[in-house]
């Protein structure tokens, strides 16, 4: 009891009644030179929770030496059970979409449509303590459906699934706040057209063969079916989450697990012009998409859209080859 009471005197500690799991043993080491030998259980509320001759003691982290309240923020990333929240909406871009349809010579029917929408994540933090440097890494899954109405043969639906990867830095994610991440604007185009078939008939007087014409019907149409989130502080994975929808549940993970370290909205720029300048047009429309969001001033959302235009322009100039 001497020992313990000398322990509460120095490091500052009380006896709490919370139960842990057995966890690791360490000699800490107060701000003032005294050590004590612990077992490290929990990390909570900027303390650390150890047993110690079968009793329970918080420290706050000031307490403790600074080797000691590194190897306690060590220990709480490898030991936290992490908690975070995650939700999501889907935004439309109200400038990028696109409307065509046309009819040729033959009485041939196609049209083609085309919309952009990104995503907007939140992340929140229950876990207890603040996470610093995250990498958040996400797979957004755009679901392309194929259709074909055929003359002879019936009907057809085929599936397949596409993806977007990306990464976003977070520096800081304090315990109870939270994040929201603009993620990757995704082009969804709708196409439907017609193409030509026949079938061969015999006249039942003559004996010879004609054809009959008719139009098939196809269709490819795209949708956001869903993203994939995982979030990485350094190499330990602290969250995984999907949103709901129907394929995303049964897609792969598309690229490295690991985390990639890249800076906010920011990677190396490529070196062909089209896609450096398809690149240019992606962030412009970010950057106009969170203006929208953040409700920044008239005059400011102006800009972001001239900007967006003007990047627009030259990378349909690019592609036209002009």
């Amino acid at each position: 009891m001497v020992a313990l009471r000398l322990v509460a005197y120095f490091l500052g500690i009380f006896s709490v009644s919370m139960a842990f799991a057995f966890g690791e043993s360490r000699t800490f080491t107060s701000d003032d030179g005294r050590k004590i030998e612990a077992e490290m259980v929990a990390f909570r509320a900027n303390s650390a929770h150890v047993r110690m001759n079968g009793r329970n003691f918080s420290i706050p982290l000031e307490k403790l030496s600074s080797d000691d309240q590194a190897w306690v923020k060590d220990w709480a990333k490898r030991n936290t059970d992490y908690r975070l929240d995650f939700s999501e909406r889907v935004v439309e871009h109200p400038h990028l979409r696109e409307a065509k349809k046309k009819r040729d010579e033959k009485d041939r029917k196609e049209s083609f449509e085309s919309e952009s929408r990104f995503y907007e994540l939140r992340i929140g933090n229950r876990s207890g303590l603040d996470l610093t440097n995250l990498t958040v890494q996400y797979q957004i899954v755009v679901r392309k459906t194929h259709t074909e109405k055929l003359t002879i043969g019936g009907s057809k639906k085929q599936e397949t699934p596409r993806f977007v990867t990306g990464a976003k830095k977070v520096n800081l994610l304090a315990n109870t706040d939270h994040v929201k991440l603009t993620l990757d604007t995704v082009r969804l185009e709708t196409h439907e057209w017609q193409e030509r078939g026949y079938v061969l008939k015999r006249d039942s007087e003559t004996g010879r063969e004609y054809a009959v014409y008719h139009w098939d019907d196809y269709g490819d149409e795209e949708r956001l079916d869903g993203v994939w989130v995982k979030v990485f502080m350094g190499n330990i994975l602290v969250g995984e989450w999907k949103s709901e929808g129907k394929i995303v549940d049964e897609v792969q993970w598309a690229g490295d697990a690991a985390p990639v370290e890249v800076n906010a909205g920011q990677m190396n720029q490529p070196e062909d012009p089209l896609a450096k300048k398809k690149l240019e047009l992606s962030q412009a429309s970010d950057d106009h998409a969170a203006a929208l969001r953040d409700r920044l001033p008239d005059d400011q959302i102006s800009q972001k859209k001239e900007r967006f235009e003007q990047i627009l322009r030259e990378y349909e100039d690019l592609i036209l080859g002009k």
